[in-house]
């Protein structure tokens, strides 16, 4: 009777330690959501977190005599290979499958091969409802028999292990799964709510570029790597208050969403683009070569002459704004509504095909010295103002000592 109650005991204890770390589990795994944002990795380190805490829960085993032991190993690789996909999948796999083996015992092989399989076929499961979809009841039941039923058979086959010890396992296996995965789908949904918050505080709504926020991030990250080789551009949309106070600031923030479209068109991969203020825009070109800097430049300025046919006429004057959506209320440059805008050959099918935006761009090269964000946005805004000065729609590239390297129009 007092050996039964100590086996009862263990047991009782077993399972508490299961739960506990089951709940460290889920707390890491959160953290990984919130701190890794490419897909791949963040899969991957949770796999390598689910195949640690599956070793510490294999080090406090039930043993059934003769090398083998059971624990709830099945529910942790079976579930992390559901929320972790393919590459988490085969990193709590190695993980458990070679902590299993350097135990050792008569059960090692078998243990290691029953991890294996729980694996693969939680994960095949698993790839019918892939991670960020909830999974319906069916789909789990199957995901559970795939946690359990190896497990179980092993115990049944291979040990000697008698039916309420064998009972005992499996019940435990499919309580940690139950329990598991319902607290790691309602981690990575608040994890997905939090990537989604990140994205929109750091992006610009009318553009989807990135804001000024993000911009100054990414600056200080170069600055703080030492990063070399960059070239600062400044991007003014000309007279964009007459085409708010022309048009309607309906058609102002349609200005700047083709603006944004046309500056994603023209990035290479390693540039960065964000808007920074109402009609002003910031590139950040990595270069070694200041020509190639400055043709880029001169790429920006004819690709964002955008035709603004996105009217029906001009408003009747000393009327109020139409909308009230432009977030680029002012011009930098300070034109009056009567300033001309870009006139160019009709475009077909446009409602009026011969207005078009300019964009005055001033640019500071860094090629071959260190980032310094403060030198570079004071030389990129001077040599802005010298682009609005000497009569907009050109590039102006100063360096170093903040002299002209380039002014076209």
């Amino acid at each position: 009777m007092e050996t039964a109650l100590a086996v009862h005991h263990i047991l009782i204890l077993i399972l508490i330690h299961t739960l506990g770390l089951m709940a460290v589990a889920v707390f890491f795994y959160g953290r990984v959501q919130h701190w890794i944002r490419h897909r791949l990795l963040r899969r991957t380190v949770t796999g390598i977190v689910f195949g640690i805490a599956t070793v510490i829960v294999m080090l406090q085993p039930i043993d059934l005599g003769a090398g083998f032991q059971a624990d709830a190993r099945g529910a942790f690789v079976g579930i992390a290979s559901v929320f972790a996909g393919w590459p988490g999948a085969l990193a709590v796999m190695v993980i458990t499958a070679v902590a299993r083996m350097i135990i050792g015992g008569n059960g090692a092989l078998t243990g290691a091969l029953v991890i294996i399989v729980t694996g693969i076929s939680a994960v095949s499961v698993g790839a019918l409802a892939p991670p960020g979809r909830r999974l319906d009841r069916l789909r789990w039941l199957l995901i559970g028999a795939a946690c359990v039923v190896p497990t179980t058979l092993a115990l049944m086959i291979f040990t000697a292990a008698s039916l309420p010890t064998t009972m005992f396992v499996t019940a435990l296996t499919a309580l940690t799964a139950l329990v598991f995965s319902k607290m790691l789908e309602t981690e990575q949904r608040r994890g997905r709510r939090e990537r989604a918050l990140a994205q929109h505080a750091a992006t610009d709504p009318l553009t989807d570029l990135p804001n000024r926020r993000s911009f100054e991030d990414y600056t200080r990250q170069l600055e703080a790597a030492k990063v070399r080789d960059v070239i600062l551009l400044l991007l003014d949309i000309d007279h964009f208050k007459q085409i708010n106070d022309r048009y309607g600031h309906d058609v102002g923030d349609t200005t700047l969403r083709a603006i944004g479209a046309a500056i994603r068109s023209c990035m290479r991969p390693t540039d960065f683009a964000a808007r920074v203020g109402g009609e002003e825009f910031a590139v950040v070109i990595r270069t070694t070569s200041p020509a190639d800097g400055r043709r880029i430049a001169e790429r920006f300025r004819e690709e964002l002459r955008i035709p603004i046919a996105a009217f029906s006429g001009p408003r009747s004057s000393g009327g109020a704004p139409s909308g009230g959506g432009s977030s680029g209320g002012g011009s930098s440059g300070g034109a009056g509504p009567g300033a001309p805008l870009a006139r160019a050959a009709p475009t077909a099918g446009s409602a009026v095909g011969d207005q078009r935006t300019t964009v005055s761009i001033g640019g500071f090269d860094l090629v071959g010295q260190p980032y310094d964000h403060r030198l570079a946005y004071r030389g990129a805004d001077e040599a802005l103002y010298r682009s609005k000065h000497y009569g907009r729609d050109r590039v102006t590239v100063t360096r170093g000592a903040a002299t002209p390297l380039m002014s076209v129009g």
